[in-house]
């Protein structure tokens, strides 16, 4: 069972990666995606936490565009092949799971976003948040699921 919440998140700065193409790439082309991201990491100036790694993503029938980002403060240099970019305030149904039972949660908060009569906004990136653990790299783990609501 998932615990859901709505949230409002003030407008974030991304600078990232992304990997465009037929949805049935994923979730193969994500991993790849953030991988890259990773291991460019010191490519990057002023990352807000370099230990969350946040995905905003969007279908349109069966092609999807997948970015692997970091928070990033304001404008930043660039590193070449990188994309900047922010996405305004806005509110979101929040649910936290881990990185094996992601379809199970997204499931989920569209069934409770239906359930208690809120509105999703379909024009909006849903977001997952990867919370990479430094401690223990054995250790599964936790993403949040944020998807835009009105």
């Amino acid at each position: 069972m998932y615990m859901c919440e709505v949230i409002n998140k003030r407008s974030m700065n991304f600078a990232g990666i992304n990997h465009s193409g037929p949805l049935s790439d994923f979730p193969d082309a994500c991993v790849r995606v953030e991988l890259e991201l990773y291991s460019r990491k010191q490519d990057f100036t002023q990352i807000i936490n370099p230990h969350i790694c946040y995905s905003p993503h969007y279908e349109k029938g069966n092609l999807g565009t997948y970015w692997a980002c970091f928070e990033v403060e304001g404008s930043v240099a660039i590193p070449l092949g990188v994309t900047t970019f922010a996405l305004p305030e806005q509110k979101y149904a929040v649910v936290v799971c881990n990185g094996s039972t992601i379809a199970e949660a997204y499931q989920w908060v569209y069934k409770w976003i239906e359930e208690t009569g809120i509105q999703r906004k379909l024009d909006m990136y849903e977001i997952e948040c990867y919370y990479k653990n430094i401690e223990d790299d054995t250790l599964e783990e936790k993403v949040e699921i944020w998807v835009p609501v009105a």
